[in-house]
């Protein structure tokens, strides 16, 4: 497996912090060294690996390159550039045997110094790992509508669709569009979300799409 580097916007907030002795690490400097550390895309590679699209359709000669980074909480270090807190998201473009895949792991920082790795939704969504598992419990049951002893399903990819409509009163902001590609028993069942922000968090819905 190979991961290629690619060029990285990232907009962090500054560090604020009284004057220490040695001062801190520039926020940005310390998060691209933790992104860019070889242990740690090896992790992220490894947890992105477990998607089950993955694991369904494996490609041993893939060749994976970071396409963009998520920050859910801004990731904070100590004045060695240790990491101390953060969520984010990395995205990655899998591509060898005849396709190519986004693949997506999320890192925590669960102590100083110690990340934790694991596997996101799959595609482009723009949910964040507690709304992508809220989601899956809606995409899931309409996937599976019409279906008895379906065992064979799994989220194969999701997808913005570029789509607007009247926010209802009570939402706080735009709705959010997505297909989501759930595979079941061989076939590909498209299913839109809709994520609507309001006061007590992000409602989401779900219905087939039918041709």
């Amino acid at each position: 497996m190979r991961f290629k580097p690619a060029p990285l916007a990232l907009a962090l907030l500054p560090l604020i912090a009284h004057a220490q002795q040695p001062p801190p690490p520039d926020a940005k400097s310390a998060f691209k060294a933790v992104l860019w550390s070889p242990d740690h895309q090896k992790s992220v590679l490894a947890a992105a690996k477990q998607s089950t699209v993955w694991q369904r359709n494996p490609c041993a000669n893939a060749t994976f390159t970071l396409q963009r980074v998520m920050i859910y909480r801004a990731p904070e270090f100590d004045p060695t550039g240790k990491p101390i807190s953060g969520l984010w998201g990395e995205k990655l473009r899998a591509t060898g045997c005849g396709t190519t895949r986004t693949l997506n792991a999320m890192t925590t920082v669960r102590s100083p110094g110690v990340l934790v790795n694991l596997a996101l939704a799959p595609g482009d969504t723009t949910a964040d790992p507690i709304l992508q598992h809220d989601a899956a419990s809606y995409a899931r049951p309409v996937a599976l509508l019409g279906q008895t002893d379906c065992k064979d399903v799994y989220l194969e990819n999701t997808e913005i669709l570029h789509k607007t409509e009247p926010p209802p009163p009570q939402a706080t902001g735009p709705v959010r569009f997505e297909k989501w590609t759930v595979f079941v028993c061989g076939s590909e069942v498209p299913v839109e979300l809709s994520f609507t922000p309001d006061s007590t968090g992000t409602l989401v819905s779900a219905h087939a799409i039918t041709n």
